[in-house]
């Protein structure tokens, strides 16, 4: 049940605050919607990075354990 509010939770959430922040910013809709992706597109990068050097690490035993550890961090 984890996994999926984990994989399904984040991805729910892009559509209806893109359709939030035009109603909202008053005159440049077009940059905070640019901001709003730029933002998803810079935390998919992280945690890439992330992934990235766990597997140069050498740490493919338990390769699931920095997902988590990093949602927990960036959870408000």
């Amino acid at each position: 049940m984890l996994a999926v509010l984990d994989l399904g939770l984040p991805v729910a959430t892009i559509a209806p605050l893109q359709g939030l922040i035009p109603r909202d910013v008053g005159s440049a809709p077009t940059l905070a919607v640019a901001a709003d992706v730029g933002a998803f597109n810079l935390g998919a990068a992280a945690g890439a990075a992330l992934g990235g050097a766990v597997v140069a690490a050498g740490a493919l035993r338990r390769p699931a354990w920095p997902g988590p550890c990093s949602a927990s961090v960036a959870w408000p």
